[in-house]
């Protein structure tokens, strides 16, 4: 009985415990926030990385491979497959609408298999919105009805912005408009506004009213660079993914365009036969050569990314893929001499881990770190046992145990901590959930911006707490309380009575 009520009166009563829980408080935030900023980045590398590649993907760089479209009707067939895309990926030059050239990634891409699965089509910035929309963009956003933008009028630009949009849905369809659209950091005339929506300095210099052009460097199946190919494409949309090295990098083109520019489309290839006449002898040319007898030979792509069926594993659903690529390999084993089958982990895998090994040992390090809660208990309960020492001995004399005295301290360390835990808790959800606008103020004050997006690729600080993660991390604050309180109990429950009274 008396435990509890001696808990109680000592716990509020003087400042010397509130810091005691003041230190629990801060050790516990300290790791929530690190871990949820570390953990979080973690995980937006793993969900961006799906949403961009798909779960499994069939790839051969730079040369690519044949009979891409017999692989994927058969990978499509699987039953773990939800939906795959063919894509070609290749590195080349951009031309500005202001006469600036640079190197980008350029991809050419059918928007309706690929969207379905990536999230292309949600990333596209210039749509008309509805009004709920409207409400979460800035007022200085383009899309807005009363920002005047060019001479258009409200109806005219609405009208105008739902032509982008389909175009870009559209792009690489059998009939449509040839185009291009791409990331939108890659403008340097877009500026990005305070809600995270973009807005461009000049307006001559919009994106979706002018015309980039495209050069690549084909390169044949024997590794022969061929003669650079150029191309004039307008600018369909922009998209916006909130990963820098995407947004700033990637530009997408009709795959049937890229394949023509690579020279990756079909082609009239040798057979290994010779033209014959009538009498079985051969057809020679002016210069007395057999002629060969040509075929249309099948175009080349260099991935085809998968997205799996709902609780279809990875790992699975890589060995069926694989089956299927062999069973093609082996049915044209002079065409196609090899790819690569990979889940979207295994694509990134040294990135991925990476990340992981700096998440552990930082989490490692500030929870060491926390370990001086563990002190600053003792210090303070030691110090509240050499000035109680009178009340213990009286506790004592009046029936008290050693292990009652030992477990009032003890108790009251367990308090602390669970106090300690709570607001620490509380303090680190409050600093995560508002950490993005922590870090612009600081920055707008200091001139200094600690989360780089050109080296952390993502334009925004992770904001979400593991609920899992802090109800370990606070039990961990309470058990280091508790611990504290541990050595000072011992020492109050070997008081004796006799020595702390007997001037009383």
């Amino acid at each position: 009985m008396y435990h509890a009520l001696l808990t109680r009166r000592y716990l509020f009563r003087r400042v010397i415990p509130l810091l005691a829980m003041l230190s629990v408080a801060l050790c516990v935030a300290m790791v929530i926030i690190v871990l949820s900023v570390m953990g979080g980045f973690l995980d937006m590398v793993r969900v961006s990385a799906r949403q961009l590649i798909g779960d499994v993907a069939v790839s051969r760089p730079i040369i690519g491979f044949p009979y891409y479209e017999e692989m994927l009707s058969e990978i499509t067939a699987l039953p773990g497959v939800e939906c795959a895309a063919p894509m070609i990926e290749t590195y080349g030059l951009v031309k500005m609408p202001d006469g600036d050239v640079v190197s980008k990634a350029i991809f050419g891409i059918d928007t309706t298999s690929f969207s379905a699965v990536t999230t292309f089509s949600d990333a596209l910035i210039w749509k008309p919105l509805s009004d709920d929309e409207l409400k979460d963009v800035d007022d200085n956003d383009y899309r807005q009805p009363n920002v005047a933008f060019l001479d258009w009028d409200a109806d005219y630009k609405r009208q105008m912005l739902a032509r982008f949009h389909d175009d870009a849905l559209n792009l690489g369809q059998p009939d449509a408009k040839e185009g291009a659209v791409l990331g939108v950091e890659i403008n340097p005339y877009n500026q990005r506004l305070q809600l995270g929506q973009y807005s461009v300095m000049h307006q001559r210099y919009w994106m979706p009213v002018n015309d980039i052009t495209i050069t690549v460097i084909p390169i044949t199946e024997r590794g022969a660079v061929a003669t650079a190919e150029s191309r004039k494409l307008p600018v369909f949309n922009e998209f916006f993914v909130g990963r820098f090295d995407v947004d700033s990098n990637y530009v997408f083109v009709p795959f049937k365009v890229l394949q023509s520019m690579l020279k990756m489309g079909p082609a009239q290839v040798e057979t290994g036969e010779f033209e014959r006449d009538a009498n079985g002898d051969y057809v020679r040319d002016e210069f007395g050569d057999p002629i060969p007898i040509l075929a249309a030979g099948p175009g080349r792509c260099t991935k085809i990314i998968i997205k799996a069926a709902q609780g279809q594993s990875d790992d699975e659903l890589k060995e069926e893929v694989e089956q299927v690529c062999l069973e093609v390999m082996a049915r044209h084993p002079k065409e196609i001499r090899n790819v690569f089958v990979m889940t979207w982990e295994k694509q990134i895998e040294r990135y991925l881990g990476a990340i992981k090994k700096e998440t552990a040992l930082v989490t490692t390090l500030f929870s060491i770190i926390s370990t001086v809660s563990i002190f600053m208990v003792l210090a303070i309960f030691w110090t509240i046992v050499q000035q109680k020492t009178r009340d213990i001995g009286i506790l004592r004399a009046v029936g008290a145990s050693k292990f009652g005295v030992a477990w009032l301290f003890v108790r009251f360390g367990l308090a602390l901590g669970i106090l300690g835990a709570i607001l620490g808790c509380a303090l680190a959800y409050v600093i995560v959930w508002n950490i993005n606008p922590i870090h612009t103020v600081v920055g707008e004050i200091t001139g200094t911006y600690i989360w780089d997006p050109e080296v952390y690729y993502f334009s925004e600080l992770p904001n979400e707490v593991n609920p899992t993660h802090a109800a370990l991390i606070m039990c961990g604050g309470v058990v280091f309380a508790v611990l504290g309180s541990l050595i000072p109990g011992m020492r109050a429950a070997m008081i004796d009575p006799v020595t702390a009274i007997r001037y009383e």
